[in-house]
């Protein structure tokens, strides 16, 4: 987790520091930023109780933002399949750095439901990842915050995928597939179920997306702010979940 966390950071420092530095140089430079950071969070923290600094941390934040900014590099001249994949970025999304940081946006939403990245490849993992679905009750009632806040935030996630896309496109389909990417995998990571409330929560803001993508652009900007806002808060008023009991 603490490589990954650092990974973004030295990419997008690396290719903001390519027309201004050497190759080498921007590498440098972006992975000292990510150093100067990870020292400065680690400082802090020893001056919270509850919290211990870590050279280990250290380190291994220093070499996600060294491991991104070498990615970086790649960006500059891609391989095949990342030439592919920034085919498809013009063939789908309007040109700009905004849309690139707002996909970067919704990118890092992605990871963050994925952390901390320990994925089991064990087929029972999946099996009760999923028992929340067809068992009413388990295992407490009905969380209706954790609902409100999959919902508006898959809601705003949505709006702002209609406005980076080009207005010929339909990213309803592409959308689904992701939401559902990113929760079946969720179930792999160790501890975590699909809960009934996530996967409606879900539904709803999928839905909603639909029927709100044809409205006018600053209107499903303003809506998707508002919904993202309301998403985070109520995660964040929601009470602590079980340690026994982490609900996706």
């Amino acid at each position: 987790t603490n490589i990954l966390i650092y990974l973004p950071m030295g990419l997008l420092v690396a290719r903001a520091l390519r027309y201004q530095l050497r190759p080498g140089a921007a590498v440098v430079a972006a992975t000292a930023l990510c150093l100067l950071l990870s020292l400065a969070m680690e400082s802090l923290q020893s001056l919270l109780p509850g919290r211990v600094s870590s050279l280990l941390d250290l380190l291994l934040n220093g070499l996600g933002g060294l491991g991104g900014a070498l990615l970086a590099r790649l960006t500059v001249n891609p391989p095949g399949p990342l030439r592919r994949l920034a085919e498809l970025r013009r063939e789908w999304f309007l040109p700009g750095r905004a849309m690139d940081l707002g996909l970067v946006a919704i990118g890092l939403w992605a990871l963050s439901q994925l952390t901390p990245l320990l994925l089991s490849l064990d087929t029972n993992h999946l099996r009760k990842g999923l028992l929340p679905l067809w068992t009413p009750g388990f295992p407490s009632l009905f969380n209706w915050p954790q609902l409100a806040a999959y919902a508006c935030t898959i809601t705003g996630l949505g709006l702002f995928g209609t406005i980076l896309a080009r207005s010929e496109k339909n990213t309803t389909l592409p959308f689904i597939g992701f939401v559902s990417a990113v929760l079946l995998v969720k179930i792999l990571v160790m501890g975590r179920y699909l809960a009934l409330e996530t996967t409606i929560g879900a539904a709803m803001g999928i839905a909603l997306t639909v029927v709100l993508r044809h409205a006018p652009k600053p209107l499903r900007f303003a809506a998707g702010s508002l919904v993202l806002l309301a998403g985070f808060a109520l995660a964040e008023l929601e009470p602590a979940p079980s340690v026994i009991f982490k609900p996706l």
